[in-house]
């Protein structure tokens, strides 16, 4: 679970339950964590017993797989690399130790909000609470995994706004609305 939390996927490509992918198309958007098909339910006691999906070994060491946590005991350098981003752009207070055991509710905006479909290919939508911040103009911001803002649109806060995505490359985008962050698949 700190691996969703610092902006990390399951290596199978999902973060719902498992599902079968038999044609290996599901990816969780890091280059050095090889596809595979299904989450790893046991740790392997020999090489014979090794998993082997999609054409290469299955990574069940990996600690965004399923696998007993006598076996899990690394994450590749670019999950790294996309959780030190998370944690620079999306959690500072983490790193500056700012974090209190009984924090005092933030004074700035919050907007409660929904992004979906999720993953998408092409566009997204972003639905807003309707009990949540009555201003009547909001800014979306959409971040790539390394925190460089890709897209900022104003507009009137509706029930529901789409945001296309068409030109970006397959990946985890972040969608920010006043202080919250959600979490965007493009497949």
């Amino acid at each position: 679970e700190i691996g969703h939390y610092l902006g990390l996927r399951h290596i199978w490509g999902t973060d719902t339950s498992p599902m079968l992918d038999s044609e290996c198309q599901n990816d969780d958007g890091i280059a050095d964590t090889p596809l595979q098909h299904l989450p790893s339910g046991f740790c392997p006691t020999s090489a014979a017993d090794r998993p082997h999906t999609c054409g290469s070994p299955d990574m069940f060491v990996n600690y965004m797989d399923y696998t007993e946590d006598a076996c899990l005991n690394m994450f590749t350098k670019q999950q790294v690399t996309v959780m030190h981003t998370v944690l620079q752009e999306f959690r500072p207070r983490l790193i500056e130790g700012k974090i209190k055991y009984h924090p005092v509710p933030p004074q700035r905006d919050f907007t409660p909000f929904f992004v979906y479909p999720n993953p998408t290919t092409d566009r997204f939508f972003v639905d807003f609470d309707a009990y949540g911040d009555e201003r009547s103009r909001i800014t979306i911001e959409l971040y790539n995994i390394n925190g460089r803002l890709i897209l900022s649109k104003k507009v009137n806060k509706e029930v529901r706004v789409e945001v296309l995505v068409t030109n970006l490359p397959k990946g985890i985008y972040l969608v920010k609305v006043g202080d919250t962050v959600k979490k965007l698949f493009r497949s």
